[in-house]
Order: structure tokens, then sequence, then C-alpha cells
């Protein structure tokens, strides 16, 4: 299976479509992926499914603004009109701290959590507080799960994290979660984020796999230590009111289509895991955290949560309890 497509990112197309609010017919959709990411390829493939489906006159343009990353730009454009959807990650967090409930550490640890996302938190928790800032979720899709490189030593239990400067997004949960475990926390812009690692301003980072193949960070870092430490959802966004402007069959489309998606990301998601640990092994060191200890070490994370999110012990028990009853389900069938 050819992960790294040969697509390249029209991020110069992007650009002229920023200049200008975007015009009823051609609706960009943007999303921080470079060439090969799991991001690129489901935007992509999204584009492909719906406009086999829209009628002539509309058309979804998959663009990457990797200047952007996955900060509070790709909303930013979405909310000024400059785009029509996002597919974002972290950049949620730009819109209520309800979205770091995915920064606590190995609260999801299963494909079957991540199948009750859906109903336990996207639409009683979620999806409200998208609304309250005028966007809707009409795609929950992925990022996966992330995993720890770094360019000094192996990395299997907390303490091998002290003094390590370690790349994270700006998003404030990030650094406090990797502060907990030792490490010296960097916030570091996914732009900035290879060369910084050439240059050994800082010594590693954490990623899912195929972000980690797909930006070649295993040309600067040798150690790949397969943590799983949080798992990322990718959300597919929109202003809820451009959403409604659009005619009946066109919304159908582009809402169906997103819904559709979501079960053949997660496969496409866990065949480039299994490929990626295969070929990243051949020129990096890799080996595994211990869970338990990483586990203890993260733990206080769920506490600043809960006091800081209203609502949030029971947005923990409701994704805990979906979980229980969807092993439950599939063990009677």
């Amino acid at each position: 299976m050819r992960f790294f497509s040969s697509i390249v990112s029209a991020f110069a197309g992007f650009a002229c479509i920023a200049a200008q609010p975007a015009q009823s017919g051609e609706m960009a959709l943007i999303h921080p992926g470079p060439p090969g990411s799991l991001y690129e390829i489901s935007a992509d493939e999204y584009a492909r499914r719906v406009n086999r489906r829209l009628p002539p006159s509309y058309r979804v343009t998959p663009l990457a603004d990797l200047a952007g990353g996955d900060g509070s730009a790709l909303l930013d454009a979405v909310n000024g009109g400059r785009a029509d959807l996002a597919l974002a990650s972290s950049a949620m967090l730009t819109i209520s701290d309800r979205f770091a409930i995915f920064e606590l550490p190995y609260l999801i640890r299963s494909r079957a959590q991540v199948r009750s996302i859906r109903r336990a938190l996207l639409e009683p928790y979620l999806q409200p507080a998208a609304r309250n800032k005028g966007f809707t979720i009409i795609g929950l899709w992925e990022d996966g799960f992330r995993h720890i490189t770094n360019d000094l030593q192996p990395i299997a239990h907390p303490r091998d994290l002290s003094g390590l400067s370690l790349a994270v997004p700006d998003n404030g949960w990030r650094a406090r979660l990797f502060q907990s475990l030792g490490a010296d926390p960097v916030p570091t812009a996914a732009r900035d984020l290879a060369d910084a690692l050439g240059k050994q301003r800082i010594d590693g980072q954490e990623a899912p796999l195929a972000d980690i193949a797909a930006r070649n960070l295993h040309n600067a870092q040798r150690h790949l230590t397969l943590s799983d430490h949080l798992y990322s959802p990718a959300f597919l966004v929109m202003r809820e009111a451009r959403l409604q402007a659009l005619p009946r069959e066109v919304r159908e489309v582009i809402v169906s289509e997103a819904a559709a998606m979501e079960g053949w990301v997660q496969k496409i998601a866990i065949a480039m895991e299994s490929d990626l640990v295969d070929r990243l092994d051949r020129t990096m060191e890799v080996g595994h955290a211990d869970i338990e200890a990483f586990q203890a070490a993260g733990r206080p994370l769920y506490g600043v949560f809960v006091r800081q999110v209203p609502g949030g012990a029971k947005m923990i028990d409701s994704l805990q309890s979906a979980e229980e009853a969807t092993a439950a389900s599939g063990a009677t069938e």
C-alpha cells in the first residue's frame, strides 16, 4: 500500500484563496499535513468522494496550510471566510478547553474507545462547544496515537525524559503533561520543527507515526519510543452559517461523506501504524515505554482537567462508560 502519496500539497493555491472570501461553488478544505501525512490522505479522499457527488458548479479543493500548522490560523481562515472547511486537531483548544480531554495521557488506549468518542463526547460536549463559537463539527477523523522521538537516548521510563527538551504544540496542556513526565517542553510550531531538530536546538518531539514519517523526522532523530501516550482526533469543521447557506443537496453530500469517512480513516490509520513501525525500525532504534510508569506520572493532569473544565469529570466518566459498554457488546456478539 502506498501511503506517501504523489500529490503535492497546494500551499500556493491556499495563499491565493486566502486573499479573498471563498466563492459559493469553490470550497477550500485546509489542513496542516505535509505530503504523505494522514491529514493529506484523508482530505484528498474526502474531496474525491464529495466531488464525485456534488453538482458540477461545486467542488472541494484540499490545501495544506503548512505555514499555519495545527494552530488558530486554521480556524481563523474558516471563521474569516478565506476557507470553507478545516481539518484540525489541537487547534480545537482555541474553541474550548473541553477539547483538552484529548490531552489526558492514556485516557484513550484502544480502538474501542476511539469508536466511542462520537457518542460519549462529540454530541453531548464537544459539538455544543463548537456551535457556541459559530462552528459545527461534521467529521470526526484522526491524527493518531502519539509517540516520542529524541536524538540522545532510549526512553523507557519517565526518568529518562529528565532534562530533555521536547517540542510540543503551543496549547499549554501538552506542556503541562511533559512537565509532569520530567521533560523540558518547548512550544514549537510544526513549520519550525524539522529545522529545530536538525540544528539540535531541541532534543526531541512527540507525534503520531504518520507525521514522524511524513516530516522525515527519522533523519534527525535516532530513538523512537512507542508510548501511545495520547490519542489525537482530527475534526472536520465548518462555520455553521456557511453550511446552512449551502443548497440542501450540497449540504447533504458534505455532511454525509464526512461521517462516512470516519471508519475509512481509522482503517487507513491502523494500516499505516503497522507499516510505519516496520519502516522506521530500519533507521531508528525502536523501544517501548513503561506504560504503567508513564500513566502514574501523568495522572495529576486529570485533576487539573476536572478542576478547570466545567463538566470535566462527567466527560471522563462518559468516555470510560461508553468504552465498557462497547467492549461488553463485542463480547456478547
